[in-house]
């Protein structure tokens, strides 16, 4: 397990990305295998339990989201400090490695194939990647959430799709459509009543 940072948060890793078929995160010392494809997925009978399940889901993502971009700008600060340090270093010295004269172009150069800022620059690539797939199932999760309100309200209007997506309309069942249909039934209308 990866070795957590100074306040206890564990980096997040994202391995096995796949398909977005599985997603292995670690956070706070806990590993979590992920499927968020499976996550995404609706079922038009079960509106009302992905209407339900949807916050917790979302809020999850979106906190993975929010650590992965933590982490990436906690990586650009330690690049900052790194470069700022060995600027520093080589300044006092007033060469640097091979006694190259100190010029901005040839310190800029040094620091860029500097061993310390390439690992901090790799680490920083990574973040900004593990950001980047969060962030699109963080956006995959809000265009659910904008489906969902969309049919659960088509639902709601008794507006539904037969499998060859004619739209039909079925009345809903209220208290007074119940009476009516009952008087119907036993030959009276209700309006035709003295």
């Amino acid at each position: 397990m990866p070795k957590a940072d100074d306040e206890g948060i564990t980096p997040i890793l994202l391995t096995d990305i796949e398909h977005l078929t599985c997603l292995r995160v670690v956070m706070f010392k806990k590993v979590y295998d992920l499927n968020p494809a499976e996550d995404l997925k609706m079922n038009v009978s079960k509106i009302g339990d992905h209407l339900q399940s949807q916050p917790s889901k979302y809020a999850f993502y979106a906190t993975l989201r929010d650590l992965a971009n933590s982490k990436v700008e906690k990586l650009s600060d330690k690049l900052h400090k790194v470069r700022g340090s060995l600027d520093s270093q080589y300044r006092a010295e007033g060469y640097l490695p091979g006694d190259v004269k100190i010029t901005e172009d040839s310190m800029r150069r040094f620091l860029n194939q500097a061993p310390e800022v390439s690992e901090v620059t790799k680490e920083i690539r990574q973040a900004q990647s593990e950001l980047a797939v969060l962030t699109s199932i963080v956006r995959a999760f809000e265009q659910r959430r904008d489906c969902l309100v969309a049919l659960a309200h088509r639902q709601n209007s008794g507006v539904f799709h037969d499998k060859d997506a004619t739209p039909t309309v079925h009345a809903a069942v209220t208290p007074l459509r119940q009476l009516q249909e009952q008087a119907a039934a036993a030959g009276a209308h209700p309006s035709k009543r003295k």
